[in-house]
């Protein structure tokens, strides 16, 4: 009783100060529906991941400009420096994003002789209505799937991401760095915590506000309105991480990982003393 109670709390205010401060926002516009396809997880090897998710995004995406390969470039997952063995990086995007964040760096690693391969997260890179059927699960499920992947292809693994691809991989590593010897983590402005009120109210209310914001969809590279299953994915992210980093303090057991972290002195959406 007392969980419902405090669900239910949280819905109340959440409900009052999305009223007051942005109100409620819909659209009917095909961007803002789902597919009735669902992205395509769980496929390997990731040739026949690629070629999965590009038929998948050649049918679903609403393409905003006339430059359709240009988008599609823009949003595919990658890879390069695929004659390397010796080291190997997998990069996750953030919420909202795509592989395209990842394009100088992954150039950059590659020309020094690393393997290096992102993915996308299922409910990106087609249109935003599609995030209105992800969930922090299926994010997981699918991060830990190309891991492991990876990891049977190269000697020395490394995983990271930015945004809510660095919670995935953190996240990941607690339970996968022994079984498969994971070398270090890779982190750009990992978003352990929000400083978006809303993001934590998101798994209350992702029913009730299904977009907490619609604006014209004008980035090839990313959305521009997000939903709320989207944000209340991200912030499960941070539920789980935080729980892991208190059970590890109270085990007295450190995820015992070299990182490379990469964070803005000031940044708008992430609170960047939660990173450290």
């Amino acid at each position: 009783m007392p969980n419902f109670t405090v669900k239910a709390a949280h819905a109340c205010a959440a409900s009052l100060a999305l009223f007051l401060l942005s109100g409620c926002h819909s659209s009917h516009s095909s961007q803002f529906s789902a597919s009735a396809q669902a992205f395509p997880v769980g496929v390997q090897p990731f040739d026949n991941y690629l070629n999965e998710v590009e038929r998948y995004l050649l049918e679903h995406r609403a393409f905003i400009s006339d430059d359709k390969a240009q988008e599609m470039s823009m949003n595919m997952p990658f890879e390069c420096g695929t004659q390397y063995r010796n080291i190997g990086v997998l990069l996750v995007h953030g919420l909202g994003d795509s592989p395209y964040f990842f394009r100088d760096v992954a150039n950059a690693m590659c020309s020094e002789g690393i393997h290096v391969r992102t993915i996308l997260l299922p409910g990106h890179g087609s249109k935003p209505g599609d995030m209105l059927n992800v969930s922090y699960q299926q994010w997981q499920t699918e991060t830990n799937h190309h891991i492991r992947l990876f990891s049977e292809e190269v000697d020395n693994l490394y995983i990271g991401g930015f945004s809510t691809g660095a919670n995935l991989t953190t996240i990941a590593s607690f339970s996968m760095a022994e079984e498969l010897d994971i070398k270090g983590l890779m982190h750009f402005s990992p978003a352990f915590k929000s400083r978006f009120f809303v993001s934590r109210l998101a798994p209350y209310i992702d029913s009730l506000f299904p977009w907490p914001n619609v604006e014209e969809e004008d980035n090839p590279s990313r959305y521009n309105s997000t939903a709320m299953p989207g944000f209340a994915a991200y912030q499960e992210s941070v539920n789980v991480l935080q729980d892991l980093f208190s059970k590890s303090e109270k085990e007295k057991r450190a995820l015992n990982l070299p990182v490379l972290m990469v964070v803005a002195e000031k940044d708008s959406v992430v609170d960047t003393k939660k990173s450290s």
